[in-house]
C-alpha cells in the first residue's frame, strides 16, 4: 500500500503544480503592454495639407483597420476617419475640412490580436494659416465682352466654404462680400470652379479667383482683361489748383498718336481712389469734357468741406478708356465766425439793454460765450 500512496502523493502534485503555473500564466498575460501594431508618430505639414505620420509594424489577420480621430479644443471629435492598412510601412495619411490656423488633438484606434481596442497616444495638431491655399486663375476663352475663366485651388486640409471670381478696373481685389462684380460657388466640379464673366470693352480689368471660409479670404494673382483699340493714346492727370472747402480745378492732358479721341474729362470721388466714368460705386462723381484741346481743366464746385477726394483724368477713343495716375487732395476746413449785431463795435449799452450775437452753422461745439468785468471773468453761458 504504500507505493501506492507515494504515487498517488506524486500525481496530485504534479496537477496541484500544473495549476499554479497556469496561474502565474495567466497573471503574465495580464500584465504584458497591449500589441503596438499602428504608431503615431507625429503631424506633416505640405503647403495647406496636413498629413499624420503613421507607421504600421504588423498587419495582424492580413489587414489592420484602424480610425483616426480628430478632436477641437473642447474634445469634440471633429473628424472621423476610417482606414484600412494593407501592408506594413510608413504612411502618410493626409486630413480634411478643418479651419485654418487651429489646435486640435489627433488619436489613432485599433483593435489587438485578442480584440482590445487599442489607441495611440494623442499628438497635437495646428493647421495652417488660410493663406497657404493656393488658387491659379487661367482665361480659357473670350470674345468681345464675354470671358470664361478657371481655376483649380489647391485648399489642402482647410475647409472652405465658396469659390468665385470677382473683377474691377484696379488692381485691388475687392471684397467678394461688398461688391456685385463677383461669381459664387459652394462646391468644386471635380478639382476646379469655372466663372464666365461678361466685361465692357470700354475698359480694363482687373479678374482674380478666390477662396473663403467666411472669415478668411485668400485670392489668387489677378488675369488681365483689356480691350482690343487699333489707337493709341494717352491720358494724364495734373496737379490741383484752385483749392477752396467747396471746390477744387483739376487739371488734364491726353496725347493721341494713332486715331481719334471722342472723349476726354475727369472723374472725382470721395470714396473710390481710383474714379470711373462708370456709376457702378457708390457716391462716384464723373464729369467729362467733349472737344479738341489734348490740356484742359475742370473745376468742381459744391464739394464737401474738410473731405479727401481723389481725381484722374480719363480719354476714350470709343472703343476704350484710358486713365492717368490718380491725384487726391482735401477741401479746406470751414471757418468759424461770430458776429455781433447789437450794438455796434464801441457802443456802449446801459442795463437792460439786448446783445444779439450770432454764429455760423460750421460750430461743431456748443458755443460759449464768457462775460468779463475788467479783466475777471464773472459769467460763462453755454448755447
Amino acid at each position: 500500500m504504500q507505493p501506492i500512496k507515494k504515487g498517488l502523493f506524486a500525481f496530485v502534485l504534479i496537477i496541484s503544480s500544473f495549476i499554479a503555473l497556469s496561474g502565474c500564466y495567466d497573471a503574465l498575460i495580464d500584465i504584458m503592454p497591449p500589441e503596438q501594431f499602428i504608431k503615431l508618430k507625429g503631424v506633416v505639414h505640405f503647403g495647406a495639407l496636413t498629413a499624420l505620420d503613421l507607421e504600421v509594424v504588423d498587419l495582424g489577420e492580413n489587414q489592420q483597420p484602424a480610425t483616426i480621430k480628430v478632436y477641437d479644443a473642447s474634445g469634440t471629435p471633429v473628424t472621423i476617419k476610417n482606414i484600412t492598412f494593407t501592408e506594413v510601412g510608413v504612411f502618410n495619411i493626409p486630413l480634411s475640412n478643418l479651419k485654418a490656423n487651429t489646435n486640435y488633438r489627433v488619436e489613432v484606434e485599433y483593435s489587438s490580436a485578442i480584440g482590445d481596442l487599442i489607441k495611440t497616444p494623442q499628438v497635437q495638431l495646428q493647421t495652417k494659416p488660410f493663406s497657404d491655399i493656393i488658387l491659379n486663375n487661367k482665361k480659357i476663352s473670350s470674345t468681345s465682352t464675354n470671358h470664361l475663366f478657371e481655376s483649380t485651388p489647391d485648399i489642402g486640409s482647410l475647409a472652405v466654404t465658396r469659390f468665385g471670381h470677382v473683377w474691377s478696373t484696379t488692381d485691388i481685389a475687392p471684397n467678394p462680400n461688398n461688391t456685385f462684380n463677383k461669381t459664387s460657388f459652394t462646391s468644386l466640379s471635380g478639382n476646379k470652379f469655372n466663372s464666365n464673366i461678361n466685361i465692357p470693352i470700354s475698359e480694363t480689368y482687373y479678374v482674380w479667383a478666390y477662396a473663403t471660409d467666411e472669415v478668411n479670404f485668400t485670392f489668387s494673382p489677378y488675369t488681365i482683361v483689356e480691350p482690343v483699340s487699333n489707337n493709341v493714346f494717352t491720358s494724364t492727370t495734373n496737379e490741383v489748383s484752385n483749392l477752396t472747402i467747396s471746390s477744387a480745378t483739376i487739371n488734364g492732358a491726353y496725347n493721341i498718336s494713332v486715331g481719334t479721341i471722342t472723349n476726354y474729362g475727369i472723374a472725382i470721388s470721395s470714396i473710390n481712389p481710383y474714379p470711373t466714368t462708370t456709376a457702378n460705386e457708390q457716391k462716384l462723381e464723373t464729369f467729362s469734357i467733349v472737344g479738341g484741346s489734348n490740356v484742359y481743366s475742370k473745376n468742381f464746385t459744391g464739394l464737401a468741406a474738410n473731405t479727401m477726394y481723389y481725381a484722374r483724368a480719363f480719354a476714350s477713343d470709343g472703343i476704350i478708356t484710358k486713365y492717368g495716375l490718380p491725384v487726391s487732395f482735401t477741401t479746406g476746413a470751414p471757418t468759424e465766425t461770430i458776429t455781433i449785431t447789437n450794438p455796434k463795435a464801441g457802443n456802449s449799452y446801459i442795463k437792460g439793454s439786448v446783445l444779439s450775437i450770432n454764429w455760423n452753422a460750421n460750430f461743431a461745439l456748443p458755443v460759449s460765450i464768457e462775460l468779463y468785468k475788467g479783466s475777471v471773468l464773472e459769467r460763462v453761458i453755454v448755447s
